[in-house]
């Protein structure tokens, strides 16, 4: 009875790494349950399920992470093309400042939503070292080294 409650409550662990996208974390629990499992002779078939069920949640999850990856790659080539545009493009220099004060203010706010939608990227640290390439180019100094020490914990 003590190694089902154990178990149960290690299995929770498992789906709880999964629902926060430790999935990393949540393979290593999965790997100790079915390490145990086969010290424990008497596995019943329910076990097995869940151990099963874990695993579909984790190889799901880990296609989420991926096709998440590959989206915030594409957006940030397509703000960095956006903003190499307005900085070569043709104008007066105040014009054209004016066009990449614009851009870099889209590239922030389109930054920000993609952290937000795909908050589990693995990416973090090349967005947020963006972000703060953009926050220098509008010279805000103070929000650019927050984005440069928010990417740091992620390096």
């Amino acid at each position: 009875a003590d190694y089902n409650m154990e178990r149960n409550n290690r299995i929770e662990e498992v789906n709880k790494q999964i629902d926060n996208m430790d999935i990393q974390r949540a393979e290593k629990l999965l790997f100790e349950i079915k390490k145990k499992e086969k010290d424990y002779k008497n596995g019943k078939e329910g076990y097995n399920r869940d151990i099963v069920a874990a695993e579909k949640r984790i190889e799901a999850a880990k296609k989420m992470v991926y096709d998440g990856d590959n989206a915030v790659r594409k957006r940030m080539k397509e703000i960095n093309k956006a903003v190499q545009e307005v900085e070569n493009g043709d104008g007066g220099y105040v014009t054209k400042r004016e066009q990449c004060e614009e851009k870099y203010k889209e590239a922030i706010d389109y930054i920000e939503k993609t952290l937000a939608e795909y908050y589990y990227t693995t990416l973090k640290w090349e967005v947020y070292n963006l972000q703060g390439d953009i926050y220098m180019k509008l010279g805000m100094v103070n929000s650019a080294q927050k984005s440069y020490d928010t990417a740091k914990q992620y390096k």
